[in-house]
């Protein structure tokens, strides 16, 4: 049996999972203005959650052979 329609589909969730931690990242390090205190470590949060389910779908995508 192939895996191939799912290795489509995590090779797309970790693409758009990388982008999606790129981009916080940025906004981590630009931020700026009255919200900074409280935004800034929700960013580090946010990326950290991304970080760990973009590890998870990268080691399945290994695991299947993508």
């Amino acid at each position: 049996m192939s895996n191939e329609h799912t290795q489509e589909v995590l090779n797309q969730t970790v693409a758009d999972l990388s982008k999606a931690s790129a981009l916080v990242h940025q906004i981590h390090w630009y931020l700026r203005g009255p919200g900074f205190l409280y935004l800034h470590p929700k960013m580090d949060e946010l990326k950290d959650q991304l970080d760990e389910h973009l590890d998870e779908f990268a080691e399945r995508l290994i695991t299947i052979g993508g």
